[in-house]
This record gives C-alpha cells, sequence and structure tokens, in this order.
C-alpha cells in the first residue's frame, strides 16, 4: 500500500443508489490496478440518501469508504465532507452520474499536479454523443458577463472541444484539485446550492495564482441532471455568484479570438425578414464542419435564386469570423422569420443531432448515409447505387493563384496524435512548410517549433477564404484532417489552384476532382509529396476551372433546389 494516495475520488450521493453503484462498477473497471495498490482511493460523502444507497455502498467496503452526512448538505457541503476524509494529493471530484472510461483519470490527475497548475478537468459528453461539458468560458455583453459552456449539445467529437487549453474555470462534474490548493482557498462556497459552486472555486483557484487546463483528449459519459438535488433556484445562486465575482468578470473574446478565430455571441438576431419555404436547419452560425457547411448552403441558396432561413436550436456561443457574401446570407438567414410549413435540409451535427432528423427532411451528409435515419439523404459524394446528389459549394476566386511558397498544411492540432504524424512526415519535405492549425491549443506552438523548426504556424481561419487566399501563393495542400468531412479545406485549395492531398480519393474532393487530387496518408506522405509537387503547376488551371464548374455557390444552390423540387413534385403527384 501506499503511504499516501496520489489521488482520492470523491463522490456526493443523494438518493439514485443504482446511478451510484453503475459510476463505482466504470471506476472499478478503469482503475482496478491502482485501487488494489493504495494510489487512488474513493470517498463517497453520503447527503442521507432517502433510498438504500448507504446498504448499496457497505457492499463495496473496503473498496469505498463512506462518509455518512446526518442532513443533506447538498453538492458543496457533500464535497468538502468527502475532501475533509480524503487522503490523496489530488482530490478528483467526481459526480455519480458519471461513466468513467480507461486512460482517463490517470492523466487528469497527472496533469492537476504539473508544476503551476492547481485544476483539471476534461471533456463529457451525453450518453447520445453529443458534448456536455466543453470548455467553460464568460460570455456576455455590457449587459453582464457569465459562465457557458462553449459548445454544449455539439457534437461530442468536436475538435473544437478536444484540444487542450488554459482556461479559467471547469466543471464540477469532473474537478481534478490539488488537495492543498483545495485547502488554501477553502473548498467550495457551501452558500451555493447545486449551482455555480464549481465556477466559484475555479474562480478563487485562479486569483490565488494557480493555473486550470481543460483536456480535451479526455473524455467520458455524464448523464447531466441525473442526480441533481434541489437548487436555490438560479436567481438565488446567480444572486451570490454575481455579487462577489460580477465587477470582475470580462468576457473570455480574447480566448475565443486566439483559440477558434472565432466571436462570442451573446444573443441571437431579431427575426425581423420575411420568411421563407426553405430552411437550414442544424448549427449554422457555429464553429466546425457542420456550421461551415450550413454557412456554404445558405449562401447556395441565395446564390441559386431563394434565399432560405437559418435555424438552429440553441444559441451557438462561438462564431468564427466569417466575412463577405457568406456571411452576409448567414445574418439574412437568421433574422427570416420561419414559414409555417417548410422544406428542410438538415446538417447533423454528429450523430446525436442526426437521430433526432425525422422525414421528410433532406439530410446533408459528406456521403451516403452514416446514420441509422428515416431522413431523405443529399449527400455530398455520388452514391454507390446512382441517385441525386451535389457537391459543396465553394466560394472560389475568379483565377487561380500562382502558388511558389511550397506545401500548405491544414493541421489537425485539435488531435496531438495525428499532429505528431504529420509533423513527423513533412519532416523531410524539399519546400517549405506553412502550417494552419484547426485550433490554437495548449503548448502547440512549442510542440511545432520542436518538429518542424522551420515552419511557418498560423491559423485558426475561421473563415474558410483566407484559407483559400493561402493556397492560391502554395503548390500543395496538404489536407488529411477526418475532422473535416465535406472536404472544404481540400476544394477550397484546389479552387485557387493548389493540389490537394486526401486521405481517401472516394471522398467530396475526389467526387469533384478525379485524378486531379493526390492521395496519401501520414505514412505515405513523405513517399508522395516530391511526385506532387513535381506535377502541381500544370494543374493549377484546371483544378480551378473544375471547383469552379462544380462547387460555385449559384451551381450547388440550383442543383439542390432543383433535386428538392422533383421529390416535392413526385410527393404530390
Amino acid at each position: 500500500m501506499s503511504a499516501r494516495p496520489l489521488a482520492s475520488i470523491v463522490l456526493v450521493t443523494w438518493g439514485e443508489s443504482a446511478v451510484t453503484e453503475r459510476c463505482l462498477e466504470s471506476l472499478r473497471a478503469t482503475l482496478g490496478p491502482e485501487l488494489e495498490r493504495g494510489t487512488f482511493e474513493i470517498v463517497v460523502a453520503d447527503n442521507a440518501s432517502p433510498d438504500d444507497t448507504l446498504e448499496m455502498l457497505a457492499r463495496w467496503a473496503p473498496l469505498v469508504r463512506v462518509v455518512a452526512l446526518p442532513e443533506n448538505r447538498n453538492f458543496s457541503g457533500g464535497c468538502n465532507a468527502g475532501a475533509e476524509a480524503a487522503n490523496g494529493e489530488v482530490i478528483v471530484f467526481l459526480n455519480n452520474d458519471t461513466v468513467v472510461a480507461p486512460d482517463t483519470l490517470v492523466p487528469l490527475v497527472e496533469q492537476a499536479l504539473e508544476p503551476g497548475v492547481g485544476a483539471a478537468g476534461l471533456r463529457l459528453v451525453y450518453p447520445d454523443g453529443a458534448l456536455q461539458h466543453g470548455p467553460i468560458a464568460m460570455v456576455g455583453d455590457a449587459g453582464g458577463v457569465a459562465p457557458y459552456h462553449l459548445f454544449h449539445h455539439q457534437d461530442g467529437e468536436l475538435a473544437a472541444a478536444r484540444a487542450t487549453y488554459d482556461v479559467d474555470v471547469v466543471t464540477g462534474a469532473c474537478l481534478a484539485v490539488r488537495a492543498d490548493v483545495f485547502r488554501e482557498v477553502g473548498g467550495f462556497d457551501e452558500g451555493y446550492r447545486n449551482g455555480f459552486e464549481d465556477v466559484d472555486l475555479c474562480l478563487r483557484v485562479r486569483v490565488a495564482g494557480h493555473g486550470i487546463v481543460y483536456r480535451g483528449d479526455l473524455a467520458f459519459v455524464h448523464d447531466e441532471g441525473l442526480t441533481r438535488g434541489a437548487t436555490n433556484g438560479e436567481d438565488a445562486n446567480t444572486e451570490r455568484f454575481l455579487a462577489t465575482w460580477g465587477e470582475m468578470l470580462d468576457a473570455d473574446a480574447a480566448m475565443a479570438a486566439r483559440a477558434w478565430d472565432g466571436d462570442l455571441v451573446f444573443r441571437r438576431p431579431d427575426r425581423d425578414l420575411p420568411p421563407s419555404p426553405l430552411v437550414v436547419h442544424g448549427v449554422p452560425s457555429a464553429w466546425g464542419p457542420a456550421g461551415a457547411e450550413s454557412r456554404a448552403l445558405l449562401h447556395a441558396f441565395e446564390a441559386g435564386g431563394h434565399p432560405a432561413v437559418a435555424f438552429e436550436p440553441r444559441l451557438r456561443w462561438v462564431r468564427p469570423r466569417v466575412q463577405g457574401a457568406v456571411a452576409d446570407a448567414l445574418d439574412r438567414g437568421l433574422r427570416r422569420a420561419l414559414p409555417q410549413e417548410a422544406i428542410v435540409v438538415d446538417v447533423p451535427d454528429g450523430p446525436a443531432m442526426a437521430a433526432q432528423t425525422k422525414a421528410p427532411t433532406w439530410m446533408r451528409v459528406p456521403r451516403t448515409s452514416p446514420v441509422d435515419t428515416d431522413a431523405l439523404l443529399l449527400p455530398a459524394v455520388p452514391p454507390a447505387a446512382g441517385g441525386p446528389w451535389a457537391p459543396p459549394a465553394i466560394l472560389a476566386p475568379a483565377t487561380p493563384g500562382g502558388g511558389g511558397r511550397g506545401v500548405l498544411v491544414a493541421l489537425p492540432a485539435h488531435d496531438l496524435q495525428r499532429t505528431d504524424a504529420l509533423l513527423a512526415a513533412l519532416a523531410d519535405a524539399p519546400v517549405p512548410i506553412t502550417l494552419v492549425a484547426s485550433v490554437r491549443g495548449r503548448g502547440l506552438e512549442a510542440r511545432v517549433a520542436a518538429a518542424l523548426p522551420g515552419a511557418e504556424l498560423l491559423g485558426p481561419f475561421g473563415d474558410e477564404q483566407h484559407w483559400i487566399a493561402l493556397a492560391a501563393t502554395h503548390d500543395v495542400a496538404v489536407c488529411l484532417d477526418p475532422d473535416d468531412p465535406f472536404e472544404r479545406a481540400a476544394l477550397g485549395a484546389a479552387a485557387a489552384g493548389a493540389t490537394p492531398i486526401v486521405a481517401d480519393a472516394d471522398g467530396p474532393a475526389g467526387a469533384v476532382l478525379g485524378e486531379l487530387v493526390a492521395v496519401a496518408g501520414p505514412e505515405t506522405l513523405a513517399a508522395t509529396l516530391p511526385v506532387v509537387l513535381g506535377a502541381a503547376s500544370g494543374r493549377r488551371a484546371a483544378l480551378g476551372r473544375c471547383v469552379r464548374t462544380r462547387c460555385a455557390p449559384e451551381v450547388v444552390g440550383r442543383e439542390i433546389l432543383e433535386i428538392l423540387a422533383a421529390h416535392v413534385g413526385a410527393q404530390a403527384a
């Protein structure tokens, strides 16, 4: 047995014994050896549960140590009681409605012990795969600032949520805090009743001079609210929080700009324009591939003569910095009133949203449907059995650029394993390298400098027109990010004259460009790159012409409208 555990996992319970036991089973399955060695311990603070929770916990002895409280002290009080009984160097406060995945808590604890760091959190997803907790940031305007989960209910695998960032706040649903720091700041404020206590604690940790790290590369399931007890009411918790912190809070605009080239949006625009019977549903204003494709469709429909309504069920806090015609189409789409009856084109942001789609909606997917749905499909790649399809709409320059600057790389900086593989493959490239990061996460600059000291690191770019303009000055564009399923980066690079290298010839870029696209993976990139570079200059005009012919917004808009009209006509007949 260890003289002192490395970490103590503290759970707070109030009823729902089966939910708690599910969490304990996941801890035993993922931390079995550490629990047996005493490297980790589990402490459960029970808030006078009205069911058989204490009897259930007794069956877990001696693996679980129980602090049975005589009354319900709520989340903050239960956490404080559990922390008093904890012996670890790090205390991991963990909601009992979580299901812990392998290889998550150990690196999280190690992160909290990094010099200069006082606490750490990770990515949490709902059981359906949607994002419950990504980075938390302060969002607001002159009327007030408050903390929000930035990418709440978007795809749980969203690139922006999978990176690692220095932040001010992470959720208390899984919060690893150095024990000495927790005691230094006085623990949780028990004046909060199941709301804002985690935000308050994190801010006190930051004010005390300790860093907080969000680890988006680590994730597991959280059934948010499954065992949540009563609250003071949002007003009481909010009033307490704002009375303590209100005058010190600023919106995290700088973080949004640096990490994602985005702006924080606090309110929806008014729907002050006439309605349209055509609706683009999904996440039109959001960061990520579904958002980019939705905006492109809005622009394409306008260019094709039928402006559409933009509809998203929830306000999206981070809006990419998009300009020009695409931004104007988005603004008008968000301002158009909803119609009584509509033809809907849905761009699902991951499987969770796709599962909610109902016929007769048309679903926009990168290729034939990867999801189980009754929706009609509008793929961006020709279906194997034929049928209607339309490529992604790309706002291309009138003529390709001249190139000459070497290789442009869409760097999947949200995925460090893929990033390292790609940097290693580019180490011996015979020409200059320009990297455009998908996100700016923690330590990216140092990582790139160590692997490719001569490369130029740019981005991220919220507006794909910046990428296209860069591609016009480069010869080859390496686009191997699997989180770009519509391959908009590859098609945008081709529009500007750069030969794209993709991982799969059967994707949207291959469907549009045919033999003009090059195919490689990180393991074959080093050998493929010189060959592609040798042929790149002779392909520029053909690449640009191909994208302008097949992917011009007005062309794509008309094609999709014709497909929709034919379907509606067939139904009427």
